[in-house]
């Protein structure tokens, strides 16, 4: 493993700040001038999809996951669908290298020509360099407490 300059002079900067009432957040920041070497990346890909066979997508999209699971530099991805069809997927990467590799992977390619010619009515592709991030983690009495909570009543409210 070689060592970045962000590793060895500047370092990553982790700041943590923790409430026992709310939770805690973590803030991951590198160095602007050293963040692609200490980054990481992000390919957003928004999409409107057509009313296609939707066990075909599914079963199509659930092969790419797994097979992005494989490919070297992939880090995890978060997706999500509204009922209209309107749809992200973020996919993480460590660098560019492997987003393009990914791009040609020949069964990738064949993903993407189905999505051009049935699946998708409009997408945009997005490829970004991830300079900081943050995390969220309610603390787990605040979670339990919401969860076991009565729902609000209705009385006094006026329509």
């Amino acid at each position: 493993h070689k060592r970045t300059e962000c590793e060895e002079v500047r370092g990553p900067r982790t700041m943590s700040t923790e409430s026992a009432t709310h939770g805690q957040e973590k803030l991951r920041e590198c160095p602007s001038s050293s963040a692609a070497a200490c980054g990481y990346y992000a390919v957003i890909f928004t999409s409107k999809r057509t009313d296609c066979d939707k066990r075909e997508y599914s079963a199509m999209g659930d092969r790419m996951a797994k097979l992005a699971e494989q490919q070297p530099g992939y880090i995890g991805a978060d997706s999500a669908r509204s009922a209209d069809g309107n749809g992200i997927t973020v996919s993480y990467w460590a660098s560019l290298d492997a987003i393009r590799t990914w791009r040609h992977h020949v069964e990738h390619l064949d993903a993407q020509t189905m999505g051009r010619s049935r699946w998708y009515e409009t997408f945009t592709l997005r490829v970004c360099r991830v300079e900081s991030e943050r995390t969220f983690a309610m603390a787990p009495a605040t979670l339990r407490s919401l969860t076991n909570a009565a729902p609000p009543s209705d009385e006094g409210r006026s329509a």
